[in-house]
C-alpha cells in the first residue's frame, strides 16, 4: 500500500474486506539461483503492467548480452500474447493457468492413468504429488501449450503450470517454478 500524498495514483483493489486504497503497482525479478534482485520497476499503471515481463526481458539482454534462459512469471504479469513474444524471443517461461470453471472441466476429464507421481527435493509435506503432462490450446496463444496438472500440493483444487519447455520434465518444472 501507498501512504504518500502523489495524487496521481491509481485506485487497485486491497485484498481485504473489498476496500478499494490508494497503492503503487510494482514488477521485480530475482534471480532464482542466487535470490538477487535482478531488475524492479515501481512506475507501473494497470494499462502497462502485463508488458512488464517484455520490458524485463529487454533489459536482460541489454545487460547480458541474451535473452533470458528461463523465466517463471507469476500472474497477473503476463497475458497469452506476451507468453507468445517470449516465445518468439526463444525464452522458456513456467507459469501458472487460471482454474477457470472450462478449465476445471478439462482437468476432470483427465483419466487417472494420467498422472504420475513424483518425489520433490524438499522437505515436509506435500513432497509427493502427481502431475499430469498434457498438451492445450489457448485463446490467445498462437499454437498448443504443454500444461501440468499437479495435484497433491495440500490444496483444493489442482494446480496448473503452462510452459513452452519441452525438454525439462514435470518434476524440473514444478521445483523451478516453485
Amino acid at each position: 500500500m501507498h501512504w504518500g500524498e502523489d495524487v496521481a495514483r491509481e485506485r487497485h483493489y486491497v485484498p481485504r474486506r473489498s476496500q478499494r486504497t490508494r497503492s503503487g503497482l510494482s514488477f521485480f525479478a530475482q534471480d532464482a539461483g542466487t535470490h538477487t534482485l535482478v531488475y524492479a520497476n515501481a512506475d507501473l499503471t494497470k494499462a502497462t503492467q502485463h508488458a512488464e515481463v517484455i520490458a524485463f526481458a529487454e533489459h536482460w539482454k541489454a545487460a547480458a548480452g541474451s535473452w533470458p534462459a528461463q523465466t517463471g512469471v507469476r500472474q497477473p504479469a503476463h497475458t497469452q500474447r506476451h507468453l507468445a513474444a517470449f516465445d518468439e524471443r526463444g525464452i522458456r517461461f513456467v507459469t501458472l493457468r487460471t482454474r477457470s470453471p472450462a478449465v476445471l472441466a478439462q482437468i476432470a476429464a483427465i483419466p487417472a492413468s494420467a498422472y504420475r507421481q513424483v518425489t520433490l527435493g524438499r522437505t515436509g509435506p506435500h513432497r509427493t504429488p502427481k502431475i499430469a503432462d498434457t498438451t492445450v490450446r489457448l485463446s490467445a496463444y498462437p499454437h498448443p501449450i504443454r500444461q501440468l496438472v499437479i495435484t497433491g500440493l495440500g490444496h483444493d483444487e489442482p494446480t496448473v503450470l503452462i510452459t513452452n519447455d519441452t525438454a525439462s520434465s514435470p518434476k524440473q518444472l514444478l521445483e523451478h517454478y516453485g
